[in-house]
C-alpha cells in the first residue's frame, strides 16, 4: 500500500539522466543537488509515517554529525553540527539547537498512532509504548506470591508496567426534592417553589471513571509534573467527557 511512496532520488537521476551524462562525475552533482530532497522525502515518508528506532540520548556518548536520538520530551533530534571537543559549561542536548534539529515531534510514526482509541487495551498500549515501559498481552499468566487472603484466578494473570482500572461511575448525582411531597410541579417552561426544594448550588464529589497506574520509577523519571505528562499523551486518545487520574504504585 505505501510503495507508492518510496522514491531514490538517486537511482532515479541515474535512470534519467541522458546516457552521455551518466559519469560518476556528473551523477555525483547530481546526487549532491538531491540529497535535501531525499532527506525530507525519507523525514516525512519513512520517519514521521512509520515511526523512528533512534536510541536515547546519553550524555556521555559520541555523537557525529547525521546521528539521531530520542530525548526526554520524546521527540527525535539530529546532530546537524559537530559538537565540540571541551564541553565544560556547554549545553550540548538536544535542546540546545546550535548543534541539534529536531526532526520529530514523537518518535511513533503516524501510521500506528492513528490506530490508537481510548478502548482499554489500545490505550495501555499506546501508553507502554510512549513511555518505554513493557506491555502485557491480555492472559499471559505471571509471577504470584501467596498472601493470606482467598486466591483468585485473575490474580495469577500479569499486568503491564502501565495498566487501567475501570471504575463504577455512580449516576444518581442530581435530586430535585427528597420526597414527592417536598418535590415542586415541573411545567413546561418552569417549575413551582424550585426556591423551597432545589438548592441555588450543589457540591458534587468527583467520579473518575478509570484510573491510569504507572510505575514509581516512571513517575520519577518524568519528575513531579508526572501525572501532567502522561495525562498530555492520554488525553489525545481518551474520549471527552472521560474524568481520570494517574497514580504511581511500587
Amino acid at each position: 500500500m505505501y510503495e507508492i511512496y518510496n522514491l531514490d532520488y538517486q537511482q532515479a537521476s541515474n535512470l534519467l539522466s541522458p546516457p552521455s551524462k551518466r559519469q560518476p562525475v556528473w551523477l555525483a552533482f547530481l546526487n549532491a543537488c538531491l540529497s535535501p530532497i531525499q532527506w525530507l522525502h525519507d523525514l516525512v515518508f519513512t520517519d514521521y509515517a512509520n515511526g523512528s528506532a533512534a536510541p536515547i540520548y546519553v550524555s556521555s556518548n559520541t555523537y557525529n554529525v547525521g546521528d539521531r536520538v530520542q530525548y526526554t520530551d520524546f521527540a527525535v533530534y539530529e546532530l546537524i553540527n559537530a559538537l565540540p571537543t571541551v564541553t565544560t559549561g556547554i549545553d550540548i542536548s538536544p535542546v540546545n539547537n546550535a548543534y541539534w534539529y529536531k526532526a520529530l515531534d514523537n518518535f511513533i510514526g503516524l501510521r500506528e498512532r492513528i490506530r490508537y482509541n481510548s478502548q482499554q487495551l489500545v490505550l495501555e498500549y499506546a501508553l507502554n509504548h510512549f513511555f518505554g515501559t513493557n506491555f502485557v498481552q491480555p492472559g499471559s499468566w505471571g509471577a504470584y506470591t501467596y498472601p493470606d487472603s482467598l486466591v483468585v484466578a485473575s490474580d495469577y494473570l500479569a499486568k503491564s508496567d502501565i495498566y487501567i482500572e475501570r471504575l463504577f461511575v455512580d449516576t444518581d448525582g442530581f435530586m430535585i426534592g427528597s420526597s414527592e411531597e417536598q418535590s415542586s410541579d415541573i411545567n413546561a417552561t418552569d417549575t413551582a417553589y424550585f426556591n423551597n426544594c432545589i438548592a441555588t448550588s450543589y457540591t458534587l464529589g468527583s467520579q473518575y471513571n478509570f484510573i491510569i497506574y504507572i510505575p514509581q520509577s516512571l513517575a520519577t523519571s518524568l519528575g513531579s509534573s508526572y501525572a501532567g505528562t502522561v495525562q498530555s499523551f492520554a488525553d489525545q486518545y481518551v474520549v471527552y467527557g472521560m474524568i481520570y487520574k494517574v497514580i504511581p504504585y511500587s
